[in-house]
């Protein structure tokens, strides 16, 4: 049954619609959060510098990234660009920031000081490795964190390492730091104070990596094996038209089964998964001679068809006209590209981001009129040439 205490006029009431967030991070992990947070009905606030964010040169990505948020553009080397955010963050909720540790009390900005501005401030600063300790200091990017964090090591069998297709850390920590900023929301309604997050993105690796910790420390036959992509049948396998499709059988013996009568296999159909395992590079072998027989929309056809995990690996084209995506709704279409909402339907309906990506700075007067100062407190502003654009 859906509860209509949770619509109205046909639309979803997202549940932080009186929460503000002063972004003042770059590139991924931050925005990427505060993305999140914006779906959810916060009023994103992107502080910038006077040059922006470098991101925004990567085009429809940044724009991906911003949709529905206000930009504010400030040079916080000014006094009077440090006390306009201060006068915003009386009534600030959320603080997000991803400079390295230490810029921000340089600029004036940190948690010890907004805090005593507004004490029930939630304050969430993304770095590296953290605020403190022997490689707080340290430069990096995602890659380096994947290092540090021992993601490259999960395999022994990989000896050709290369860096993942998509930013694994980056992600990660956005996801912790929306999860940290929820959840001490709510919390916030207990305890009636806010909070200080220090996340660092090589934990975040960390934390996504405790099932193979928890191997490694274990007398597992396969320690040194990444889960499942040990087995023979767990697979990406090539096409005889060139395209490619996935196998995703793990332990379930009734999956090879079926799998193994259905592609004249019979020999193997009744090995127990340790039998599998061991003759990896027989079932493999075989395999990958097996998948040229046919396209992947041919066998994605006759696997499904018979209640096997596979998929062809769609191009992002397919992904678009996928039938499945579009019953739910998936897609929204901004400046000519699609990008997916959020991962879940909410009493039946999608979560959509509304609105445009801002110019640098575009929302700095509207934002400044709502602090109702008076005009000698924008001639100061304007004096210190505290924002790109004079103020009105």
């Amino acid at each position: 049954m859906i509860n209509n205490d949770f619509l109205f006029k046909g639309e979803i009431l997202k549940p932080i619609e009186n929460i503000t967030v002063l972004d003042f991070s770059s590139n991924l992990p931050g925005p990427y959060c505060s993305s999140i947070l914006i779906s959810l009905g916060a009023r994103v606030i992107k502080v910038e510098s006077p040059e922006g964010d470098p991101f925004r040169k990567s085009g429809h990505m940044w724009t991906s990234l911003n949709i529905g948020k206000e930009s504010i553009s400030i040079n916080l080397k000014t006094q009077a660009g440090k006390n306009l955010i201060y006068d915003l963050v009386r009534t600030a909720d959320v603080i997000i920031e991803g400079w390295r540790p230490g810029v921000a009390k340089k600029l004036g900005v940190d948690y010890s000081i907004l805090k005593g501005i507004n004490n029930k401030l939630i304050y969430c600063s993304i770095s590296g490795y953290g605020q403190e300790g022997p490689w707080a200091g340290r430069t990096g990017h995602d890659i380096n964190y994947l290092a540090s964090s021992g993601y490259y090591s999960i395999d022994d069998r990989n000896k050709d390492l290369a860096p993942p297709s998509i930013l694994i850390a980056d992600i990660s920590s956005a996801f912790y730091a929306c999860i940290l900023i929820l959840s001490f929301i709510a919390g916030r309604n207990t305890t009636g104070e806010g909070c200080y997050i220090d996340l660092a993105m090589a934990e975040s690796v960390l934390s996504i990596l405790n099932l193979e910790f928890a191997k490694h420390f274990s007398k597992s036959s396969i320690k040194g094996a990444p889960n499942v992509t040990y087995l023979p049948h767990y697979n990406i396998y090539k096409c005889s038209d060139d395209s490619w499709i996935t196998l995703g059988i793990v332990d379930e013996n009734h999956f090879w089964s079926g799998f193994c009568v259905a592609t004249g296999l019979d020999d193997i159909k009744d090995w127990d998964l340790n039998k599998r395992t061991e003759n990896y590079q027989f079932i493999a072998g075989r395999l990958n001679k097996l998948f040229l027989t046919k396209t992947s929309k041919e066998w994605e056809k006759l696997l499904v068809g018979i209640n096997v995990p596979a998929s062809t690996v769609n191009t992002i084209e397919e992904v678009i006209q996928n039938a499945q995506f579009q019953y739910r709704d998936v897609w929204s279409q901004y400046a000519g590209f699609q990008f997916a909402g959020m991962p879940a339907l909410i009493n039946n309906k999608n979560i959509k981001i509304s609105g445009n990506a801002p110019s640098l700075g575009e929302h700095t007067n509207q934002i400044v009129k709502e602090l109702n100062y008076t005009k000698e407190q924008i001639g100061k502003l304007n004096s210190e040439k505290t924002t790109p654009i004079p103020l009105e």
